[in-house]
């Protein structure tokens, strides 16, 4: 033990005392390996960015010796059936309990689409993310969505009022088209003591980060 490892306190004896160790000492064993496996994704049909959209997974443990939590597992939509780093996360699934060796459990998440352009995308699955688990391998933790999501942006109708309800720290998407050489007006209203920003880009979905036109 360490006392006062910051030097707060000022000390007359000096600081040659400020360190203990117990008479005993600890025996710390690791873990065996485990093997989480990705085994299987189940995409919806359809959703909209920042819409919920529910995804089912499962994930099992094909070694003898139990997994001990917590990890997090992370699904992703790409536009292919090869991961990057470049592909859109979906959420993260906090895993709290352990898996015993053999055994599996299943997830179905509930989150809202990230921004991504419309078309079609599979959703990856990447147990263990962080790389928690000790495992014998890790080259397995990796699955992907047999069929795809087919994600579209609801269109406005102009001079048509949208309506939208919105969670803290939610979005919503849009899109609109305007005929050429034409001037858009965009009105947002909102419940009184709401706070809500909005941001436009062309041809293509805008962020806080990224966009032609913004309001906060």
């Amino acid at each position: 033990v360490v006392t006062d490892f910051r030097d707060a306190v000022e000390e007359s004896d000096g600081e040659t005392n400020n360190v203990a160790a117990s008479a005993d000492t600890i025996d710390v064993e690791l873990p065996d390996p485990a093997d989480l496996v990705a085994d299987d994704v189940q995409a919806p049909a359809s959703g909209c960015p920042g819409q919920d959209a529910t995804i089912t997974y499962t994930v099992s443990n094909q070694s003898d010796n139990p997994a001990f939590a917590p990890w997090a597992d992370t699904l992703y939509l790409s536009t292919d059936q090869t991961w990057d780093v470049g592909d859109a996360a979906v959420t993260l699934v906090e895993r709290p309990s352990n898996v015993p060796g053999h055994g599996s459990y299943t997830e179905t998440v509930t989150a809202p689409l990230p921004a991504v352009s419309p078309g079609a995308y599979y959703v990856f699955l990447r147990a263990d993310v962080r790389d928690a688990i000790d495992e014998t391998a890790e080259d397995n933790n990796t699955a992907v969505s047999v069929d795809t999501v087919s994600v579209d942006v609801t269109e406005l109708v102009l001079d048509t009022p949208a309506v939208a309800t919105l969670g803290p720290g939610r979005s919503a998407f849009f899109r609109v088209d305007v005929p050429p050489g034409e001037t858009l007006l965009v009105t947002l209203d909102g419940e009184d003591g709401t706070a809500n920003e909005l941001f436009a880009r062309y041809d293509d979905l805008p962020s806080r980060a990224h966009y032609d036109v913004g309001y906060e």
